[in-house]
């Protein structure tokens, strides 16, 4: 075995203490691999730590703005209930003072016995304003209409309070207006909207009325609205003392008017028209109104009501 060889050649105890030592040296690498990850903890521990002490910091200020705050706060709300009692002590001075209070009427009291009553001097005075305004006091419960008059004030003079029995609240009228008085109306020169003006005659009778006195040629009586349609009786009663008639119907000429034209009038029918011009042509022109008897198609009562309206 040359020299080379023998550098080579390990005997037992030596590749014992060979292999530890490459045992060692991997368990040293090993453990150093392990120990990067601790530092990285630690750096983020440190981080933690720095945040935590921020807040801390923080919480200290905010701390200590509080603590300077509540001073102030309880200082302004010290100062509010002093100003508070002081305004509420006043008050109370106004009506501390016992009242020497007698049996007065508020309608006649003078300021001076209001004031030997020890009743407030600015309350004296506010309700004497009111009096010389023209304010009545009807009953005791009309002292509270003094501005001023608190409820402890109010219950403190009403058992003091007689009022004069003879003084009563004047009752407030209620105004009626008064309709125009109607005058009388020609119903023959009236005009829709006058005919309105009579009680129970609406729009749509004021018309009829004027229409059917076209036709006619005129009413000679105000009974003959009696024969226009939708007018009652009980209308016309209250209406009647209202009507009068002062201008002339229209006449229709017996002797010229043709048949169409007799026929147009409402106490005429078609049938009595064609007769009468008939009875014309054959016996000649009328020579006077009571003459159409002799056609005999009326009755009495239909040529008295027809007369008015025919001439010759």
């Amino acid at each position: 075995m040359n020299s080379k060889e023998k550098l080579l050649h390990f005997n037992r105890k030596e590749r014992i203490i060979l292999f530890l030592m490459i045992f060692c040296l991997t368990a040293n690498v090993i453990f150093q691999s392990i120990i990067r990850i601790p530092s990285t903890s630690e750096d983020t521990s440190y981080d933690l730590s720095e945040i935590l002490v921020k807040l801390e910091s923080e919480y200290s200020k905010d701390k200590s703005k509080t603590r300077s705050t509540i001073p102030e706060t309880s200082k302004k709300v010290e100062r509010s209930y002093q100003s508070q009692k002081t305004a509420t002590m006043k008050q109370s001075k106004t009506f501390t003072k016992p009242l020497n209070l007698s049996v007065f009427d508020p309608n006649q009291v003078t300021l001076e016995s209001l004031l030997d009553m020890d009743l407030p001097e600015k309350w004296c005075n506010t309700f004497m304003n009111y009096r010389n305004a023209g304010g009545k006091f009807y009953k005791p419960e009309d002292m509270k209409s003094v501005y001023g008059t608190s409820e402890k004030l109010y219950d403190q003079i009403v058992p003091f309070v007689k009022i004069n029995e003879h003084l009563t609240k004047p009752k407030k009228k209620n105004k009626v207006k008064s309709k125009p008085p109607i005058q009388m109306i020609d119903i023959n020169t009236a005009d829709a909207s006058e005919l309105i003006a009579l009680k129970g005659i609406g729009e749509t009778l004021s018309q009829r009325i004027v229409k059917y006195r076209d036709i006619l040629g005129g009413y000679y009586n105000p009974d003959q609205l009696k024969e226009v349609y939708g007018l009652t009786a009980e209308t016309f009663n209250q209406i009647h003392p209202y009507l009068k008639v002062n201008s002339a119907t229209v006449k229709l000429n017996l002797n010229f008017a043709t048949e169409d034209e007799i026929a147009k009038h409402p106490y005429i029918s078609k049938k009595q028209a064609k007769i009468i011009v008939n009875f014309r042509r054959n016996n000649g022109p009328f020579s006077k109104i009571e003459n159409l008897a002799h056609t005999k198609v009326f009755s009495d009562k239909e040529l008295k009501k027809l007369l008015p309206y025919l001439t010759v």
